[in-house]
């Protein structure tokens, strides 16, 4: 941080600076901060589609969802096909809303071959999987999950360990679904008390 700000003194319109100010404030929890910095980043290099990507991520983890909606869709408008923005529109979306139509639409208008996303830092299983195969997961369409998934990795963009963790996270919750739910009622034949 240090550097950041001695990097700001010389240069206070430095938008990278500025920005990497606002993701340690933010991994230090300093929200208000974080976000002023983004936000500032933002006036400074107001054609940087990645800045307001990231924005929307500090506002989805506030839990200020139409704010982080529209941050995503900022960047789409610079880039429209902004696979990282498309992303975490589609994540927000089905956060906030359960909405799995919408959060499919996020990707509306970005070409077939860039709709895999890249490898989250995150380590969550949307992310070994892909958004396309975690959607359609959602909806229990376990077939159609395997097969997005699959899809992606015929590109090549996959390596061997992921494509064996994607396969066993879908098998997972194919088998989970299948399995009764423990904590439903079960139904006995109990006798009343008179």
């Amino acid at each position: 941080m240090v550097e950041f700000n001695r990097t700001l003194e010389w240069q206070p319109n430095n938008a990278l600076a500025r920005q990497f100010c606002g993701w340690v404030y933010r991994r230090r929890g300093e929200w208000e901060r974080a976000i002023a910095d983004v936000r500032r980043a933002e006036e400074l290099d107001p054609r940087d589609p990645q800045i307001p990507a990231n924005l929307g991520a500090i506002y989805a983890e506030l839990r200020l969802w139409k704010d982080a909606e529209w941050a995503e869709l900022r960047a789409l408008a610079i880039d429209p096909h902004n696979v990282v923005a498309a992303d975490f529109l589609a994540r927000f979306r089905l956060n906030a809303a359960g909405d799995i139509d919408s959060a499919r639409r996020a990707f509306d208008g970005i070409p077939e071959e860039k709709r895999i996303t890249a490898r989250s830092f995150q380590g969550d299983a949307a992310a070994i999987t892909g958004i396309s195969a975690y959607l359609d997961v959602m909806e229990r369409r376990f077939t159609y999950a395997l097969k997005a998934f699959e899809k992606e990795g015929s590109n090549g963009n996959i390596e061997r360990p992921r494509q064996l963790a994607g396969h066993a996270v879908l098998q997972v919750w194919q088998d989970r679904v299948k399995l009764p739910n423990p904590l439903a009622r079960r139904h006995c034949r109990c006798s009343k008390p008179d």
